[in-house]
């Protein structure tokens, strides 16, 4: 019932879903890139994830995070720790910003 008044107001959807992570678990943001978030559209909504990283003071991994943005282009890095206790910051500083774009 829902699906169906959308469709006849013309509203489209596109959620987005963070993920925070750091900037050495490449291989756990590739899983979940193959698994659920290779999803792009379902049911005529978009689906789309991006990861957020804080900064690294490793030079060898900031070039990789720069390599895989460029083919994936879904990092979204901030000028912050790379720690999970700074996550809630890190969430609410882009949660502003984006109702802030709107």
């Amino acid at each position: 019932m829902f699906q169906v008044r959308c469709q006849f107001a013309g509203v489209t959807w596109h959620h987005v879903v963070f993920v925070k992570s750091t900037a050495g678990n490449y291989h756990r943001r590739e899983l979940l890139r193959r698994t659920w978030a290779v999803l792009g559209y379902v049911g005529g909504a978009r689906f789309d994830t991006v990861f957020l990283i804080g900064r690294t003071n490793e030079a060898g991994i900031q070039v990789l995070m720069d390599e895989e943005h460029q083919r994936y282009g879904d990092i979204l890095q901030y000028n912050g720790p790379d720690e999970y206790r700074c996550a809630v910051t890190a969430n609410y500083t882009y949660s502003m910003t984006a109702i802030t774009l709107i």
